[in-house]
This record gives structure tokens, C-alpha cells and sequence, in this order.
């Protein structure tokens, strides 16, 4: 994101990974709540080397505008009057 952010004149103020509702829902009926949640994230995270994970999916980015500044030139007489 911070590529994209780049290319479109933005900085990455924010990045957080978050467990959505639907998959506490999930966890919670489907790998016997948080624990089998727990396991199922460490294994996913062992076998990917801490690339992927299983509990955050949902991803929250918050962008900031760059400012760019530039600098008047004293010597244009167009300047001079300002």
C-alpha cells in the first residue's frame, strides 16, 4: 500500500489489521472459540513465515496528502509586489 500511496501523492499515516466480525462468528462455532482460533492463526503464521494470518484479515489504511512546498523565487518581479 505504501507503493500505491506513493504514486498517487499520499503517505501511509495508518496500517491495522483487524479480526472482522464474521470471523469471530467463525472461530467461535466453527474451531471451539478464541483457542482454536489462536492455534489455527499460529500455525498458518509458522508455515508462511509470518507473511499471512488466519484472525486478521480486514485491513484499515489511513492516507495522508503530501505538502509540497515551493519555494518563491525573490528574484521574479511577479513575486516582488507579494
Amino acid at each position: 500500500m505504501a507503493g500505491f500511496a506513493k504514486a498517487h501523492g499520499f503517505e501511509v499515516e495508518l496500517a491495522v489489521l483487524i479480526q472482522s466480525g464474521l470471523q469471530k462468528r467463525f472461530f467461535r462455532k466453527m474451531l471451539v472459540g478464541q483457542p482454536g482460533a489462536f492455534l489455527a492463526d499460529r500455525l498458518v503464521r509458522v508455515v508462511s513465515l509470518g507473511r499471512l494470518s488466519v484472525s486478521e484479515s480486514d485491513c484499515v489504511f489511513l492516507f495522508k496528502k503530501k505538502v509540497v512546498d515551493f519555494p518563491i523565487r525573490t528574484d521574479d518581479p511577479a513575486t516582488l509586489n507579494r
